[in-house]
């Protein structure tokens, strides 16, 4: 009998030993760091397969130049994969950027994660707005003669600096997003699926400079929703008041929305 005990302590180890402990990045899956750990990762993009415009598909818009290129990387960075989405471009702020309408129920997540790579001080701004499903048919609408300005439904808004050099994986809650659209939507963030609502519908990637003759040039590894991860407590949403509240009034005017129905 202690035989048969012993035998099956021995194969609940060997298989309890079989749970990877690192985070494989495929597109649209959730995969969490270990099978015991509640840190979660859902991956929307990671770029490896060197097409931003399929699997998922990703719109651009505004005066950017943007590409998929290969990463330099060492084994200091092994979060940093093999390619990127590379964002280039000029301007006096507002360059462009790139959207993807993907509904999803992100009830469950906190927050998100990028692997970014930054060109120095001057790298430029990223703001990253969130729409979520308001009204309840996984639409978002815009005013007849404002094509680009949303009319039902909440947009958030999180601008990160990147005046870094090299790697870095930037994690930020959703508690640290603003209302970009006061007094259209309900005001509140509704990541969920229920009653024919959509909950997140679609995001937006906003490229800008830091000023005049000043490039933007940063590139984007992978961007995805996490729970369970240790936010960082600089992640507040100060980071949205710049230096110059004309250059946030005019950001905050910049969208191409999607919908179910012409995308």
């Amino acid at each position: 009998m202690k035989q048969y005990y012993w035998l099956i302590i021995l194969l609940l180890f060997i298989g309890f030993g079989n749970f990877s402990a690192e985070p494989v990045a495929v597109s649209g899956t959730i995969l969490p760091k270990t099978a015991l750990s509640k840190e979660t990762l859902f991956v929307l993009d990671h770029f490896e397969d060197g097409d931003y415009l399929k699997n998922p598909t990703w719109w651009v818009f505004g005066p950017i130049s943007l590409s998929v290129g290969y990463n330099t990387a060492d084994s200091t960075t092994p979060f940093v994969q093999k390619r990127s989405l590379v964002f280039r471009g000029e301007g006096s702020r507002y360059v462009g950027g790139a959207g993807m309408y993907y509904p999803k129920d992100l009830s469950s997540f906190e927050g998100m994660r990028l692997v970014l790579w930054g060109n120095g001080p001057d790298s430029g701004y990223l703001q990253i707005q969130l729409f979520d499903d308001d009204n309840g048919n996984f639409v978002v609408e815009t005013f007849p003669d404002l094509p680009n300005t949303i009319s039902k439904d909440d947009r958030w808004l999180h601008t990160l600096r990147i005046d870094w050099q090299g790697w870095k994986e930037v994690l930020i809650p959703f508690t640290a997003f603003h209302d970009g659209n006061p007094g259209i939507g309900d005001g509140k963030w509704n990541p969920k699926q229920e009653k024919g609502s959509g909950g997140f519908l679609q995001l937006q990637l906003v490229a800008m400079t830091t000023g005049q003759n000043k490039p933007a040039f940063f590139k984007l590894d992978s961007i995805g929703f996490v729970k369970g991860y240790q936010f960082p407590s600089d992640t507040a949403p100060k980071g949205d008041i710049l230096e110059e509240p004309s250059f946030q009034e005019n950001i905050d005017t910049v969208s191409d929305p999607r919908s179910s129905e012409n995308f």
